[in-house]
């Protein structure tokens, strides 16, 4: 691939280039033909220029979180193209410049690509990574958060369409909230720190597939009634497994196990990895204290209030017993 600047496109017309330059500005447009796109304007030292995307590239959905006031130099891809005596890139892929992923030590997408109910979890996600005791785990999180298919997803994605943390950074929410419940839970009983961040890192990933089985938005990716998220988990995750289980056995191995069991119908009861124990709990609470199931709710949803006008004084006779 040619690496070009915006003088010199007219050089390599129907010839594949990478510009390294920056985004000052994105258009929805309709084309003469009423087919939709964006128009990206691409300034560098030399001039600018225009990158068009359309609907079948992935970039597409994306493409309008983009803030060109906050974002940083970008590297551009695609095929340079001309129409009458227009010139413009026929936009592949876009991708932050590498030095500016990485966010106090951490390398992930920054947040001006998160939905803004998901920036807390994503402060968190970051010191987290930061904060890791073990390098292999911190490099296994870094490799995954930046592949394309993941993190511009998993940030993205819902939790549910219309269960639990049902809007676009819900995903993240309640996976960061898991992984919380999961430490808060892991020191009350004494874990020690490798078996502690080796739970989290399970309880961030427990729920990866449903970038495919549910999305940002209707229609989802994939059909839920065919596919499971928790095995969609597993086959997101398995290239970067694989490296870890190189470079790590024992931590590949672990979490190898773990996630298996989470997608399995099987209970904790036989569980082999307390992990696995912990992420099954803090997993039915995130979801549960999402959709609400605190006293107010249960008296607003029950029928507690007909014997008296005070809600607050319920017959223990009448008291529901958890299902």
């Amino acid at each position: 691939m040619i690496l070009a600047n915006t003088m010199s496109l007219n050089k390599h017309i129907g010839q594949d280039i990478c510009l390294q330059c920056r985004l000052s500005q994105q258009e929805s447009l309709v084309s003469q033909y009423g087919k939709p796109y964006f128009r990206l304007k691409l300034e560098d030292s030399y001039g600018k220029s225009y990158g068009l995307i359309w609907p079948n590239n992935e970039l597409y959905q994306h493409i309008h979180s983009l803030d060109p006031q906050q974002l940083p130099p970008i590297e551009v891809s695609g095929r340079v193209a001309q129409l009458n005596h227009y010139i413009y890139i026929k936009v592949a892929d876009l991708s932050l410049m590498t030095d500016q992923h990485i966010v106090n030590g951490a390398q992930v997408l920054p947040k001006m690509l998160v939905p803004f109910l998901a920036h807390e979890a994503h402060a968190w996600l970051v010191n987290f990574i930061s904060a890791l005791s073990s390098d292999a785990l911190r490099t296994f999180m870094t490799r995954m958060l930046l592949d394309p298919k993941i993190g511009l997803n998993y940030f993205r994605a819902r939790a549910s369409v219309s269960n639990h943390h049902n809007y676009q950074g819900g995903l993240l929410t309640h996976s960061v909230e898991v992984a919380r419940l999961v430490a808060s839970m892991g020191r009350e009983i004494g874990l020690n720190q490798l078996d502690l961040e080796l739970s989290q890192v399970g309880a961030l990933l427990h729920d990866l597939g449903k970038i495919l089985v549910v999305g940002e938005r209707n229609p989802r990716p994939l059909p839920w009634k065919l596919f499971r998220h928790e095995a969609q988990s597993l086959l997101l995750i398995a290239p970067h497994l694989s490296k870890l289980n190189i470079e790590y056995p024992m931590l590949g191995w672990a979490l190898t196990h773990m996630l298996d069991r989470l997608a399995s119908a099987k209970s904790s009861i036989d569980s082999h990895f307390i992990g696995e124990d912990l992420i099954r709990h803090a997993d039915y609470l995130s979801a549960a204290n999402s959709v609400g199931k605190s006293l107010e709710d249960l008296v607003q949803n029950g029928r507690f209030d007909q014997a008296s006008n005070d809600p607050s004084v319920i017959d223990s006779k009448t008291h529901a017993q958890p299902s």
